[in-house]
C-alpha cells in the first residue's frame, strides 16, 4: 500500500511539473510579446502552424456563411477541405498580421497597431492577462490536448480565446489561436469584400 502511495503521489508531482512547465513556457513568450522583442517571440512560435490555425477557420466561417457553397459540398464530397475563401485574398490578409512585430502585439496588447482593419477584427486579451491571477489561476483557464499540446484560455466580449502551445525540441511554441465565432465571421466578411465575393473551390 505504501509503495502504491509513494507512486500516486509521484505521479501527481511529476503531472504538476510538466503542467508548470508548459505554463511557464507561455509566461515565456508573453513576458518576450510584452517587451517588445519580436525576435524573440518568433523563436516560441511555429508559424506554419500557426497560419493554417487561423487560415482553416477563416475558410469554414466563409463557407458557413455562403449557403451555396454549403449545398455545393453536400452535392460534391470532397470539396469541403477545398471550397475557401481566395487563395490570394487569404494569404494577403493573414500576411498583414502575420508577422513577428505584429505577432508580438497581438500577445501582449491583442491588437495590432498602424492597420485601418486590426482594431475592428482582432481584439483578443494578451497573452499574459492569464496570468495576472497567479499560477493557480492560470492552470485553471488551461488543459491539455495531448502530452505535447496544452491551450491557454483567454476570455473576451467576443467569446473565449484559446492559445494553442505545442511541444518541440523542448520548446513550448505557439501554433495556433482558437478564434471566437463572431471574430472569424468579421474577417471572413472582410475577406469576402476584398475579393468581391468570389471562391476558389480545389480539391476533390
Amino acid at each position: 500500500m505504501r509503495k502504491f502511495i509513494g507512486a500516486a503521489v509521484a505521479l501527481v508531482i511529476l503531472v504538476v511539473a510538466y503542467w508548470g512547465w508548459a505554463l511557464a513556457g507561455a509566461a515565456q513568450l508573453a513576458s518576450a510579446a510584452s517587451r517588445g522583442d519580436a525576435a524573440a517571440v518568433m523563436e516560441r512560435v511555429d508559424l506554419t502552424a500557426l497560419s493554417r490555425s487561423l487560415s482553416g477557420q477563416i475558410s469554414r466561417a466563409y463557407l458557413e456563411q455562403n449557403p451555396q457553397l454549403q449545398k455545393l459540398v453536400a452535392l460534391h464530397p470532397g470539396f469541403e477541405d477545398g471550397a475557401g475563401l481566395n487563395a490570394a485574398a487569404a494569404e494577403m490578409l493573414l500576411r498583414a498580421f502575420l508577422t513577428p512585430e505584429n505577432i508580438a502585439a497581438l500577445l501582449n496588447q491583442g491588437r495590432v497597431a498602424g492597420g485601418p482593419d486590426a482594431g475592428g477584427l482582432w481584439r483578443m486579451p494578451g497573452l499574459g492577462e492569464a496570468f495576472q491571477g497567479g499560477a493557480l489561476r492560470a492552470a485553471m483557464n488551461s488543459y491539455f490536448v495531448s502530452p505535447l499540446s496544452f491551450v491557454v484560455g483567454l476570455d473576451s466580449p467576443d467569446g473565449r480565446y484559446g492559445v494553442h502551445m505545442n511541444l518541440a525540441e523542448a520548446t513550448w511554441r505557439l501554433s495556433g489561436v482558437d478564434i471566437p465565432d463572431a471574430v472569424t465571421g468579421r474577417i471572413a466578411r472582410e475577406i469576402a469584400q476584398r475579393i468581391g465575393g468570389s471562391i476558389d473551390l480545389h480539391g476533390g
